[in-house]
């Protein structure tokens, strides 16, 4: 949104956890409720999303001004796919996630 003194602001409206299977229709109903909750419009509205296709499909049935898929997402694919072919990096993040997995349930 832009404030009143015209400076681009971002806002999280909703990270809810949800229980219903992730199709394109259930999500794209969760974010026209969420929208409904916050008297937004959601048709004036822009959503950022990974790349996955049911979020992708469900802000397409969502008739939203602009869909943004985030750049995260796009580049963590192909680097993730790069460092798996080559096999002393890919050992490495292997013990890496092992370590950190054990400081996860440690805590």
């Amino acid at each position: 949104m832009i404030n009143k003194s015209w400076q681009l602001k971002e806002l999280v409206v909703s990270a809810a956890e949800i229980s219903e299977s992730h199709t394109a229709k259930d999500l794209s109903e969760h974010m026209r409720s969420v929208a409904a909750d916050w008297k937004i419009d959601i048709h004036s509205t822009v959503i950022i999303t990974g790349n996955a296709m049911n979020t992708i499909s469900a802000t397409e049935r969502c008739d939203v001004i602009a869909h943004v898929r985030s750049m995260a997402h796009i580049l963590n694919l192909p680097s993730q796919k790069g460092l798996t072919k080559v096999s002393s990096l890919s050992y490495l993040l292997e013990r890496v996630k092992s370590l950190i997995n054990f400081f996860n349930r440690s805590f």
